[in-house]
């Protein structure tokens, strides 16, 4: 509101201004065209008569008079000036009688027009016609022969032709000002704008700098959260592996009185087995809790890792249902396997994925008093999918979501009487994770109908290349970014594995085989090709055609590294008497003389009632140090090798790399036992040359970010004090 009125008030200024600009002129030129007429007047006719000299000297007066007055009272100076000047016209007109002088009305109302209103103009107009009329023009002979009608016609079309043209004069002024007017508001309202933009804009700086002090503090609180994290599971794992030793040496020990008395020679009291089983069956639950802490920690600490071979998946069923085939007769229950036929093999780590199972059919035997459990397995497309279906009392519908839920448990009565640790599902669903796959559970909560648990496992590479085109239009459709691809060739599937599994801002693909390379690359334009140095030259035969980057690296393969080091079999600890049994099995050779080498005397003991268990007799020596096992071997070269990864003075991979260089000892097979996985203890580090070829060359920010991308991976340098 304050700038319409400033924009009206602007308005009124400017038109008065051009008012008085108008009057201004009118003056000047009354004023100095009653002079040039005294000239004229005075050249021609001589001197002026004594009444034209008085309406001169009284016009002049008005325009002196009018001037004065144009700033302060612009209506009385128009006004006087207006009045004075028809004065003086009626005055000449009756003194003079000359016909031109009616025509100075046009004139005047011209004037008039522009400087009074235009009913003051009109008015003027209708009293100047009246006058006209009425009035003769004077008593000369040629007055009475003119008429009136030509200067009031000529009066009028001044009149109206002054009036018109002032009116739209006045309208492109009203429209230009109007213009303007909005100019200016725009602009103050820009003005406003930007204050505001200002203080957005500051605003928005302080927030900002707020959420980057809260970022800040939020990345420091997530590392250190990460730490305590890493730390717990870290402590965890110290604790349970410790724990792990003496209740191993429990079970196994407990295992070997229950299950192979007569190894001992002496029988046992009766009295003592009812105690005994107590002892077993309670250290047996302890030793799963332990386990399930362990790998927990494991996982959340980045360190599990898996050792993946090609298994059939009816073997992996049906070593798990005869481990608890007795539990579950032994309650009743009535056990169905089911096995579909022409199964594919599975890329896994056998161990872990018969350890889901256990932990499935636990689960199912715990909570099922009566009815059957159910064991079964078939292919569904791409996956191969293991269920575990009982009909005990089912879960409750709002406890599905919390199922896998670390520590989760039924609640009051129902937890005392079924027990559980809470982890072993949780667990077995972070494995079928790793191995790519979905561990979901059903239920309707009612009790008789049980629940379903379902495992479901992919498929590796070379199965699905079976299927190419299918593959290839479902990883397509699921993946349209194609340029963000890549390959890893490998034939171990544990290698590919990690890269599809680590992988965040791109699609790993994996392949077994240099004859898929080329298929794949021709299907989904990977950005690069990965390959191990000992790969890489058949590789570059086979991708001749083709422009993809081959990047060389070496690769972490636990399955390699066994080769490499001749290793046989490898055992985790804490070995059972079964995965003794599979080891020795897949050896295929007779054993008749074994040497066991660890620097713990009671496992060395309990492999030894190990190996007494067996059907044929067997030779066991025994060696706690690695120089005492290379002192063996050089007496007596044993049928089979039980060797710990960790010993005192020297380690396992050590011992078998000098026992492989040895003719006489090379064929030796060595059974590698220890607490740790394979690929953990194998993979500490890997060496070798990282390298990057590319056919047609590098465009120069193809070598910087290949360059920026690479030292953002690695780990920044640490000094090394000399040593002293």
């Amino acid at each position: 509101m304050l700038v319409a009125h400033n924009s009206t008030q602007d308005h009124e200024d400017t038109l008065n201004e051009l008012r008085v600009s108008v009057l201004e002129i009118v003056l000047m030129l009354i004023f100095g065209g009653i002079w040039c007429l005294l000239a004229a007047s005075y050249l021609v006719i001589g001197y002026p008569s004594p009444t034209t000299l008085v309406l001169c000297a009284v016009v002049e007066s008005i325009c002196v008079f009018s001037y004065a007055l144009r700033r302060k009272h612009f209506g009385w100076a128009a006004s006087a000036l207006i009045a004075g000047l028809w004065t003086c016209t009626v005055i000449a007109t009756q003194h003079f009688g000359t016909a031109l002088v009616p025509y100075l009305f046009g004139l005047i109302l011209l004037v008039a027009s522009v400087l009074l209103r235009r009913r003051m103009a009109l008015l003027l107009a209708l009293i100047t016609t009246y006058f006209l009329i009425s009035a003769p023009f004077g008593k000369s002979a040629d007055a009475a022969a003119n008429s009136a009608f030509l200067p009031i016609v000529f009066m009028w079309f001044s009149l109206f032709t002054s009036l018109a043209a002032h009116r739209s004069l006045y309208q492109a002024l009203d429209i230009a000002w109007l213009h303007q007017d909005y100019a200016l508001r725009q602009m103050h309202e820009a003005r406003q704008h930007r204050q505001e933009l200002m203080r957005l804009t500051k605003d928005l700086k302080q927030t900002k700098e707020d959420l980057e002090r809260a970022n800040s503090q939020a990345q420091h609180a997530r590392r250190a959260a990460e730490e305590a994290r890493r730390m717990k599971a870290q402590f965890a794992a110290t604790v349970s592996h410790e724990l792990r030793t003496p209740i191993n040496l429990i079970v196994g020990f407990s295992d070997s009185v229950i299950k192979a008395p007569q190894s001992y020679g002496v029988p046992l009291p009766s009295a003592y087995w009812s105690d005994l089983n107590t002892i077993y069956r309670n250290a047996r639950h302890l030793q799963g809790l332990i386990n399930d802490v362990l790998d927990i920690s494991q996982i959340e600490a980045g360190h599990m890792a898996i050792l993946k071979e090609d298994v059939p998946p009816e073997q992996i069923v049906s070593e798990a249902a005869e481990l608890v085939r007795d539990e579950i007769q032994a309650r009743g229950l009535r056990f169905e396997v089911i096995v579909a036929e022409q199964l594919p093999l599975l890329s896994v780590d056998k161990l872990r994925i018969r350890q889901v199972l256990l932990n499935l059919l636990g689960n199912a035997i715990r909570f099922t008093d009566t009815g059957s459990i159910t064991l079964q397995v078939k292919r569904l497309e791409s996956r191969v999918v293991i269920s575990v279906a009982d009909t005990g009392i089912g879960i409750k519908q709002e406890d599905l979501a919390r199922v896998f839920e670390e520590f989760h448990q039924l609640d009051g009565a129902l937890n005392q009487r079924f027990g559980g640790s809470g982890l072993g599902l949780t667990l077995s669903q972070q494995f079928a994770e790793m191995h790519g796959g979905q561990l979901t559970v059903t239920s309707s909560g009612i009790p008789g109908q049980g629940s379903i648990f379902t495992l479901s496992l992919p498929l590796p590479q070379q199965q699905m290349f079976q299927d190419w085109e299918q593959w290839q239009r479902r990883t397509l459709e699921s993946r349209p970014d194609r340029g963000r691809y890549f390959v890893v060739l490998d034939e171990d599937p544990a290698v590919t594995q990690l890269f599809e599994r680590y992988t965040e801002h791109h699609a790993a693909v994996g392949v077994s085989s240099v004859q898929q390379v080329a298929r794949l690359v021709q299907a989904i334009q990977p950005t690069a090709l990965i390959v191990d140095s000992h790969l890489e030259s058949q590789a570059r035969a086979t991708l001749t055609e083709y422009t993809v980057p081959i990047i060389t690296c070496p690769m972490p393969s636990g399955k390699r590294a066994m080769q490499r080091y001749g290793i046989s079999d490898f055992l985790v600890k804490p070995v059972t008497f079964e995965a003794l049994c599979t080891a020795l099995d897949k050896l295929a050779v007779p054993v008749h003389n074994v040497l066991i080498v660890d620097d713990e005397p009671d496992m060395v003991r309990l492999f030894t009632r190990m190996f007494q268990r067996l059907p044929a007799p067997c030779q066991v020596q025994k060696a706690y140090s690695g120089k005492e096992c290379l002192r063996l071997l050089a007496r007596q070269r044993p049928d089979v090798l039980i060797l710990d990864l960790l010993l005192p003075d020297m380690d396992g991979l050590s011992i078998a790399q000098q026992i492989k260089r040895d003719p006489l000892l090379a064929e030796v097979p060595i059974i590698l036992a220890s607490a740790f996985g394979a690929a953990d203890a194998l993979q500490k580090t890997t060496e070798g040359t990282f390298s990057v070829a590319k056919q047609e060359g590098f465009e120069p920010i193809e070598l910087v970010r290949c360059v920026e991308a690479l030292v953002g991976a690695l780990t920044p340098a640490i000094a090394i004090e000399p040593a002293s």
